[in-house]
């Protein structure tokens, strides 16, 4: 990648400034809560999904059911089984895709754009052939960097933050269809990006350490919510006190 592309898609300093307070207010209650957020009026809306179009769990791919890279990093076997456990209609793959730059580097460690690019949109054609239902395109995402500062880590299989007005941007880790194993896997990855260049990056030291850590929340109902925070610790403490869990009870 040259650094003109980088830069272009790390997004500009100003906008991530402008992102991050919009971000901010809307995870007061996240911050403020010891551990179980207080969920924000009509909260049930966020568990009726209106398609069944396979997306990726980054922010910006909203709505439809997530899976990173829309089931890349699974391998096709348990993808297509996976998906059709899902019941899904539709395949999408979107632009700057960063489970398609992790697969690359596990074949041959190429990371060029277009190598990028091309690998994520060959993925969605051949997986949606596979799995007999149509290929609606690679996707344009905004903004041009993660503005995400939350990774949710579903056990409903249906969350959508999107379709609730005062909750914010995360990524979105379908842990009902996924291994335990396999789940962290995709929850590292949404961590990793949202604190590297792609992300925040550089920014988040310098902002209020209470409220600038990344934030787990799973979401569950009360019987799962244990189990799932338990999951989820590990790999929290991978970072040394800069992520912290939260959980949602699905109502």
């Amino acid at each position: 990648m040259n650094k003109e592309n980088s830069m272009e898609h790390a997004g500009s300093l100003e906008e991530k400034e402008l992102e991050w307070k919009k971000q901010g207010k809307l995870l007061a209650r996240f911050y403020e809560a010891e551990q179980d957020v207080v969920p924000p009026e009509n909260f049930k809306d966020a568990f009726r999904p209106v398609d069944r179009i396979l997306r990726c769990i980054d922010e910006r791919t909203k709505g439809g059911l997530p899976l990173a890279g829309s089931g890349m990093l699974l391998g096709k076997k348990e993808a297509l089984c996976i998906a059709r456990e899902m019941k899904i209609e539709v395949v999408t793959s979107h632009v700057d895709c960063g489970a398609a730059k992790i697969a690359i580097e596990r074949f041959n460690g190429i990371t060029l754009d277009n190598a990028v690019e091309r690998y994520a949109q060959e993925w969605g054609i051949m997986f949606a052939k596979e799995l007999g239902v149509p290929y609606a395109g690679h996707l344009a995402v905004a903004p041009n960097f993660h503005n995400a500062r939350v990774a949710y880590y579903d056990a409903s299989g249906s969350f959508d933050w999107s379709r609730v007005k005062n909750l914010p941007a995360g990524f979105r880790i379908s842990r009902k269809y996924l291994s335990p194993d396999y789940a962290k896997t995709e929850i590292g990855i949404a961590v990793s990006i949202a604190m590297g260049p792609h992300g925040y990056g550089h920014i988040i030291p310098f902002r209020d350490e209470r409220n600038s850590k990344f934030i787990f929340t799973a979401i569950g109902s009360k019987e799962e919510l244990p189990h799932l925070v338990e999951e989820l610790k590990p790999v929290a403490a991978k970072y040394y006190g800069g992520v912290i869990i939260k959980t949602l009870q699905i109502p």
